[in-house]
């Protein structure tokens, strides 16, 4: 089994590897090294079985596509996956995500859940908050992401991360607004 360590693309026909291919062209010849590219037609799902991979970020602004590609990924059970964003769809092997990996991380320093602390904005951040003590949402976060952090803070666009850590680390008279937690 290969291990693809590059981005993979899903194409429909021919048409689209090609079109793909004339855009990291360009990019190349404007001096920018394109990132190692593996493109797959829709129809040789199976190609996915015989590559070894961390996660494949699937990408398509056709949504019949994005449901398509659900649909197979949910008869899959060696694989798992999460949408990264509504025309984007993280895939890994089965029992991976952000919480299994804070899980690891956590394992390896001697730390418990407890002593763990989460910053997200979107569904596949879930896992994450679910291990963690502390779980914090952006403002401008998923439905599923807020409903899942213990709580909502300022969007990325108003420091929201930077406000947190400042009152856990630099400033005691900072408070979390109650009113926010879930």
């Amino acid at each position: 089994m290969n291990t693809y360590d590059s981005h993979v693309i899903f194409c429909k026909n021919e048409f689209e590897i090609q079109h793909i291919i004339s855009d990291v062209n360009e990019v190349a010849n404007a001096g920018i090294k394109p990132p190692k590219l593996l493109y797959v037609l829709l129809k040789d799902y199976d190609l996915l079985k015989t590559q070894q991979f961390h996660k494949i970020l699937l990408y398509s602004s056709d949504r019949a596509l994005i449901n398509e590609l659900k649909g197979f990924l949910r008869s899959q059970k060696e694989l798992c996956y999460v949408n990264y964003h509504e025309r984007m769809i993280e895939v890994m092997p089965e029992n991976s995500n952000k919480g299994k990996g804070m899980s690891i991380v956590a394992n390896a320093l001697g730390l418990d859940a407890s002593q763990c602390c989460a910053f997200g904005d979107y569904d596949n951040d879930v896992s994450m908050f679910e291990f963690a003590g502390l779980s914090f949402a952006m403002g401008n976060a998923s439905c599923a992401a807020k409903s899942a952090a213990a709580y909502t803070i300022s969007g990325n666009d108003n420091d929201g991360v930077a406000r947190i850590l400042n009152h856990y680390y630099l400033d005691d008279s900072i408070c979390i607004d109650p009113s926010q937690h879930h």
